[in-house]
């Protein structure tokens, strides 16, 4: 029994109206002719109240209906005889929400990982490969093969310093002796060289972000090393103990709170007491590690 206001809302157009007002029309003799038949004097007392009501309310409401409807054909008909169009565009007639704006980029951002719980001890396992420079036996010049390096290493982190101390092994090959005599040139040399190297450590570890971190790192120990050379079917066997040092850079993952890998780079060298001249290495490992 209820005409929408949405649809008078939506569609102000005159001839939409005035067929709106037809309909309005028929409901109002539907009404009359209810009344006429008598069908409300035949329902119970509490019935009658109840439709008279319903009908009286019913007819209110399609009075102000028709007032309103009126009101708007005179204000499409004014419009029109002054040259103006009416507007077409629908009005809403929903509840107005109030709703925050939203950045669309914010969406593309993947929410945040948790802080990572900082833990105090590090444990980790290096392996990578050495790259010796040339050294001398004797008085000749010595050049090598690549090697490769296991290390084991402890730390403790006091803020973004790291103090602990490490033991690592390097292994590589004799390639070649470097004569310099004339019509001798270069001799093919083979043996193999073992060093060990226990040594404490320091260095800095500041964070880039939530999984990146920095490192770089000083060491200072020992270095045991045993030396073989074979040279035109004879071989020497030599052992010498000297200085350790060494200097690397590193770039970290922080996967997890107990777990890490890192990638560096490290210069070291060792002096030897032997036959065997002093030795330096470039050396480029990968990590994994548990902090606890």
């Amino acid at each position: 029994m209820h005409l929408s206001l949405a649809k008078i809302e939506e569609t102000p157009s005159l001839e939409d109206l005035e067929s709106m007002l037809k309909q309005i029309d028929q409901r109002m003799e539907s009404i009359q002719s209810r009344k006429k038949q008598g069908v409300l004097k035949q329902a119970s007392s509490a019935t009658k109240n109840k439709t008279k009501k319903g009908v009286h309310s019913d007819y209110d409401s399609m009075m102000h209906q028709i007032k309103d409807l009126n009101a708007r054909i005179e204000r499409v008909i004014n419009l029109r005889s002054n040259g103006e169009v009416p507007s077409t565009e629908s009005k809403s007639v929903l509840p107005t929400v109030n709703l925050q704006a939203v950045d669309k980029t914010d969406l593309l951002i993947p929410p945040e990982r948790p802080d990572l719980k900082e833990q105090t001890n590090s444990l980790s396992f290096h392996l990578g490969f050495c790259l010796p420079s040339q050294s001398k036996f004797k008085d000749y010049g010595l050049e090598f093969e690549n090697g490769h390096i296991l290390k084991l290493q402890y730390q403790r982190k006091i803020g973004n310093l790291m103090i602990g101390g490490s033991i690592s092994s390097k292994s590589f090959e004799n390639e070649k002796l470097k004569t310099g005599i004339v019509g001798v040139g270069n001799i093919a040399a083979s043996g193999e060289h073992l060093v060990l190297t226990p040594a404490f450590t320091l260095g800095w570890k500041p964070t880039i972000n939530r999984l990146l971190y920095f490192e770089s790192k000083a060491s200072l120990g020992a270095a045991f090393s045993n030396h073989e050379i074979s040279l035109l079917n004879s071989t020497l066997e030599d052992s010498s103990s000297g200085v350790y040092y060494s200097l690397s850079l590193g770039l970290g993952f922080q996967w997890l709170d107990h777990f890490h890998s890192m990638i560096s780079y490290e210069y070291d060298g060792h002096e030897n007491s032997g036959k065997f001249d002093h030795q330096n290495y470039h050396q480029i490992c990968v990590s994994i590690g548990a902090d606890y």
